[in-house]
Formats: C-alpha cells, sequence, structure tokens
C-alpha cells in the first residue's frame, strides 16, 4: 500500500488491515506520523519510506540529521528500507543522495 500521507486518522485501520507492506510511507517533516510510531502502530508490517523531499533542499548537515533520526526511529531495521519516492529537485539530487548515502554506510558499519 503506498501511503505518503498524513496518516494519523488511519493508523488503526492500517494496523487491522491484511497489508503486509506499507511502501512510500512519509515521515515529518512532510508528513505527519514519524517512523518510531509508525514501527509501533503497525510492528508486523514492513516499511519502506520515502526520505522526505522537503530536506532534499536542505544543508547537508540537516539532510544527515534526518537520515539518522529516521535510522534510529526504524529501530532494529527488520523490515524496513529507505528510499527515495518522489522526485528531487535536479541542483540537489548528487549533493543530498550523496550525504544519505555516506550516512547510511556509517549507520550499518556503527549500527547505530
Amino acid at each position: 500500500m503506498h501511503l505518503d500521507a498524513n496518516n494519523r486518522l488511519i493508523l488503526d485501520i492500517v494496523r487491522e488491515s491484511k497489508l503486509d507492506f506499507v511502501e512510500a510511507f512519509t515521515p515529518p517533516s512532510d508528513c505527519n506520523v514519524s517512523v518510531a510510531e509508525a514501527r509501533a502502530a503497525w510492528p508486523k508490517k514492513r516499511l519502506w519510506i520515502n526520505f522526505p523531499s522537503s530536506v532534499h533542499i536542505e544543508r547537508e548537515e540537516t539532510v544527515r540529521e534526518a537520515t539518522l533520526e529516521i535510522v534510529r526511529q526504524a529501530g532494529d531495521r527488520k523490515g524496513f528500507l529507505m528510499g527515495v519516492t518522489e522526485d528531487i529537485p535536479r541542483e540537489h539530487i548528487e549533493r543530498s543522495v550523496s550525504v544519505i548515502l555516506k550516512t547510511l554506510t556509517e549507520c550499518c558499519q556503527s549500527k547505530i
């Protein structure tokens, strides 16, 4: 199920559904449910998040901190995938994706 919206009102519906995979879930600052809240509400669901589009245009440190926070909120990362399911402004693609990838590599090596 593609859930890149404000999902607070449907947390219970999604939890009770037969869905096993939620994709394109978008955390704040773009939508209103955090990764931690989604993981708590949907413990048996796999979660594929869309990195918040609004963060791509921010400075590198903001992109890095947002990436770290999402990874922290994901917990053990089992059944968790981070992706980009929306367009990134052309002038920010290389910088933003590079920061995200570098941060994820560091996270995987240090097991943050």
